[in-house]
């Protein structure tokens, strides 16, 4: 009985961190692509537009505005194959990146330091100023990896 109450804690706590973490973050749902660099990012730019030969050759090659970013171009290759230009599905995708990304850091904690910190340390970083720009933007996936 107690291995599987222990199996149930190791399945509840990281779905219940991916789960606050996702409902936290549901109001950027609703958000347009923004005038801070989405122009530039997303409506001038058909180079990341599907995961042809050629998109995916510009996403390994490129250094867009200074950045070389290949897997986040490719997630947002798939964003684009998926749903077109709406911003939603770039919002969840980001949003679905994030609250993995507190999953993985959580077991990560729990790895590396005691059980009763990792249980506040995750949750820390998801409200973190750079996490939750990664949540609710669009283009920022590779900064919500780093907290």
């Amino acid at each position: 009985m107690k291995e599987e109450t222990a199996g149930l804690r190791r399945f509840l706590l990281p779905a219940a961190i991916f789960a606050i973490t996702f409902v936290t973050f549901l109001p950027g749902l609703s958000g347009e692509f923004l005038n801070w660099d989405d122009d530039v990012n997303f409506l001038g730019n058909p180079n990341f537009r599907g995961l042809g030969w050629e998109n995916v050759r510009w996403m390994f090659t490129t250094t867009h505005e200074g950045h070389w970013i290949p897997l986040t171009w490719l997630t947002l290759g798939l964003n684009y194959a998926l749903g077109g230009m709406n911003p939603l599905g770039y919002h969840v995708g980001s949003l679905l990146f994030h609250a993995a990304s507190a999953v993985l850091f959580y077991l990560a904690a729990r790895r590396l330091m005691f059980r009763a910190c990792s249980s506040t340390c995750s949750p820390r970083w998801v409200i973190s100023a750079p996490s939750r720009r990664a949540a609710t933007g669009g283009y920022r996936r590779a900064g919500g990896t780093c907290p």
